[in-house]
């Protein structure tokens, strides 16, 4: 055999593999999927609840990064104008 033909071969026997195993895992998936879709929709009060609990963990997330670029900066005024930019530009 030449090299073109064992590369080839070779190549081919990756996808065939690749495609194998993608289909595998697929298999092995799917039979972990719920088939009642609508038995996880949240009702509009947990909705209201979740996204509650994500605001205030949001502005506590925030209050913490200025308390630490205020640390940072230790007083430096300059340095805390460049933290509070860097903090609006996320």
């Amino acid at each position: 055999m030449d090299t073109v033909t064992l590369s080839g071969l070779t190549l081919a026997g990756g996808v065939v593999g690749a495609l194998l195993a993608g289909g595998a895992v697929w298999l092995r998936l799917r039979g972990r999927l719920c088939p009642d879709v609508d038995a996880h929709q949240l009702s509009e009060a947990e909705e209201r609840s979740i996204a509650g609990q994500f605001a205030l963990h949001s502005r506590r997330v925030h209050e913490q990064l200025r308390e630490y670029a205020d640390a940072l900066a230790d007083g430096d005024p300059e340095l805390r104008e460049r933290l509070r930019r860097l903090e609006e530009a996320r």
